[in-house]
């Protein structure tokens, strides 16, 4: 049987679950005083999740979905998009939701853009951000795929980490947060994916937004012995707890997760499925 509104406990500071939490959820929770919600961490596909904190709680029946990845699949004039897999699974989701996908048009252009261009396609709306060549540079081909996928993949020897392209991968969510809070309505439920666009919920936050918040990571997270060996991890690491639900592929990538907060961030396990980091 799976949790209800009414099996949660409401609480000021901490998230509490029903008697079926633990084969529901399957994750911890982890509680932060920069986050206006409390934060979940799944591996694999949780069955539904509802998280009750004083008179809000956060279910599936949202108004408005919208989606963040690195690449954005634009359905063409036969209804069909970009081919791959991430791109198959979050076209399913707007079958459900009325919505809005954003991100990176795959267009290089000579002028970094403020604003995306918007296209309208049935119920859902696409918003396509062009990046210009040292963005794609940097963010893409340099932090993202040249540090950040190898090292992830506990391929350390081909890690190449730069300061130039860990600052642009930066710049480049920080662009992407600036674009994508003026068209998040209050009610939205916004959910980013992968490993490009870690550090965009603390850009939204910085910027004042308090929706729901949910990350799924489509490559392992690797232990913190081997996450820690690359230049600008622990803010990484901090990031993180700026989502509110965090979604790993395995068991043994939420432990790894777990113990980086623990060991990096001094998180303290309040009970077995609750972590408190300060700050």
């Amino acid at each position: 049987m799976n949790p209800s509104p009414g099996d949660a406990v409401r609480d000021h500071d901490a998230v509490r679950y029903g008697s079926d939490s633990r084969s529901a959820f399957n994750g911890t929770a982890i509680r932060n005083g920069r986050n206006p919600y409390p934060i979940g961490l799944f591996a694999g596909r949780p069955r539904p999740l509802y998280v009750v904190r004083e008179e809000l709680f956060w279910s599936a029946a949202l108004p408005r979905l919208v989606l963040v990845s690195n690449r954005v699949s634009v359905p063409d004039a036969a209804g069909k998009g970009t081919a791959g897999g991430l791109a198959v699974a979050l076209r399913e989701a707007f079958r459900a939701y009325q919505g809005l996908w954003f991100g990176w048009s795959g267009k290089v252009a000579s002028q970094p853009a403020s604003q995306p261009r918007m296209v309208d396609k049935g119920r859902v709306q696409y918003a396509l951000m062009d990046l210009t060549s040292l963005d794609r540079q940097e963010y893409y081909n340099g932090f993202a795929n040249r540090a950040l996928w190898p090292t992830m993949h506990y391929r350390v020897g081909l890690s190449d980490f730069s300061r130039a392209d860990y600052a642009g991968y930066l710049r480049v969510n920080r662009t992407f947060a600036s674009a994508l809070a003026k068209l998040v309505c209050p009610s939205d439920l916004v959910w980013v994916h992968d490993y490009h666009l870690i550090p965009l919920a603390a850009e939204l936050r910085a910027l004042g937004l308090t929706n729901p918040i949910g990350y799924f990571h489509h490559i392992p997270w690797p232990a913190p012995e081997v996450l820690g060996t690359l230049p600008g991890s622990t803010d990484l690491l901090r990031s993180i707890m700026d989502f509110n639900l965090v979604g790993v592929q395995t068991e043994r990538d939420a432990d790894n997760l777990r113990r980086g907060l623990i060991q990096e961030l001094g998180a303290i396990p309040q009970t077995s499925d609750v972590l408190d980091v300060d700050g």
